[in-house]
């Protein structure tokens, strides 16, 4: 029963590191119309841009209607396609199996403006001290708990 619970406390220390490595890697990605145009930003955790980053906008189909490339802050942006009717489904394609997906719905293109413009600092801030302090506390905690764990296995 101690190494069960010895066990239970490993597999979630190693539940907590893989997400947190998993969220170090994911791509923030977001798009929205104004003036005419699609404008898009990519990048990641940490503030740092998607540079050079494929964006790929297609139709509701699938078919590609329009490809670039993000310049060195992670933008990008293009005319709204004129014979498009539907959604467009934005793709930022961020290396290694990283991509960003962001949908445009067909009612805002019609419109050519857009008052939601996305909260840039908002979307990109890393995480937050509290968040990181959190994390080192835990992983003290786990570490504690199974040190007390093989104590009393040496015990016994």
């Amino acid at each position: 029963t101690q190494a069960q619970s010895y066990m239970i406390g490993w597999k979630l220390f190693m539940t907590l590191i893989l997400s947190y490595t998993a969220y170090a890697h994911r791509v923030i990605f977001f798009a929205w119309v104004e003036d005419g145009q699609i404008h898009t930003e990519g990048g990641f955790p940490g503030k740092k841009k998607a540079k050079s980053c494929r964006v790929i906008a297609s139709d509701e189909q699938g078919r590609i209607i329009h490809e670039g490339k993000t310049d060195g802050q992670g933008r990008y942006s293009f005319k709204i396609p004129t014979d498009v009717n539907s959604d467009i489904i934005l793709v930022l394609k961020a290396g290694e199996g990283h991509q960003g997906e962001w949908r445009i719905p067909r009612a805002e293109l019609s419109g050519h403006s857009s008052s939601l413009k996305p909260d840039r600092e908002k979307l990109q801030s890393g995480p937050s001290v509290l968040k990181i302090i959190s994390g080192i506390a835990l992983i003290f905690l786990l570490a504690g708990i199974a040190k007390l764990f093989l104590r009393k296995k040496q015990k016994a």
